[in-house]
């Protein structure tokens, strides 16, 4: 699939290379992250959601939450409650407020337990973002040719995590430093989806509406702009060898079946005593 950019007349790329000579009349070139410059190779987003949720079952009434299914249902909607919410005033509520009202919903705890806990949530789910996710194989020679050629280049994601956190995935990735900007919809308060947040971007970017209007900002937005990274072929025979003494926890299954994946590993035994 091809991706569109934002020019005078439309053009479709088949390679993210091919925005460095379609960018020389542009000051700004701006980048979506998810799907543009960083792939999940390991785990969905959907498998990275479902994980988080049943980790989360563990402290939630499983009376009001029985399945992962159910506190991902939940977290959407206290998302959208908290979007409309006056007293958060932003229309992109970070991870750490959804969790603490998804415990406040169906948890039975303290405020100072319930902070903690959506602490350790977030960190949970930003480290399978930073174990799944790898920079597109083009990024960093992209990025580079741009900066060599004297373009600002910034990112616009909207995203629940923060924007330290999302510095943090892209700092893993080798792909920080190339940015001059990185723009999250958790630290503008508006969202891409909304539109509102061009607007914003734009005046801190002292950019004028001659250059927004009429396609002076680069970049993508969508899913699938660019080939997905290749994925590892499956080894015959590949298997990984686990012999375990203890309980197995929860979050160590989890980090097993990752580096099982990564592995292109077909089978995963456990043994006991």
């Amino acid at each position: 699939m091809g991706y569109r950019i934002l020019l005078r007349r439309s053009h479709t790329l088949s390679a993210l290379s091919e925005v460095v000579a379609l960018s020389g009349r542009f000051e700004v070139v701006s980048f979506d992250l998810f799907d543009t410059l960083l792939t999940r190779r390991t785990l969905s987003f959907e498998e990275i959601r479902q994980l988080s949720s049943a980790r989360l079952m563990r402290h939630l009434d499983r009376r009001l939450f029985g399945t992962p299914e159910t506190v991902s249902d939940r977290r959407h909607h206290a998302a959208n409650v908290l979007r409309d919410s006056v007293a958060l005033a932003t229309r992109e509520p970070p991870l750490q407020a959804i969790v603490e009202r998804l415990l406040a919903a169906g948890g039975g705890m303290d405020e100072d337990k319930r902070r903690r806990l959506a602490e350790d949530a977030v960190a949970f789910e930003l480290a399978l973002e930073r174990e799944a996710l790898v920079a597109h194989a083009d990024a960093g020679t992209v990025l580079a040719a741009l900066r060599r050629a004297g373009k600002r280049v910034v990112a616009l994601s909207d995203m629940y995590f923060s924007p330290t956190d999302m510095n943090t995935l892209l700092e893993a990735n080798g792909l920080r430093h190339f940015f001059d900007e990185v723009f999250i919809s958790t630290g503008i308060g508006e969202t891409k989806h909304e539109g509102r947040v061009f607007d914003v971007v734009r005046r801190r970017l002292r950019v004028g509406c001659r250059h927004r209007c009429r396609g002076g900002v680069v970049g993508g937005t969508n899913r699938h702009h660019f080939p997905p990274v290749p994925q590892p072929e499956p080894l015959d025979g590949e298997a990984l060898l686990v012999d375990l003494a203890s309980d197995i926890m929860a979050a160590f299954l989890m980090a097993v079946m990752m580096r099982a994946r990564m592995n292109a590993a077909r089978r995963v035994f456990f043994l006991s005593r």
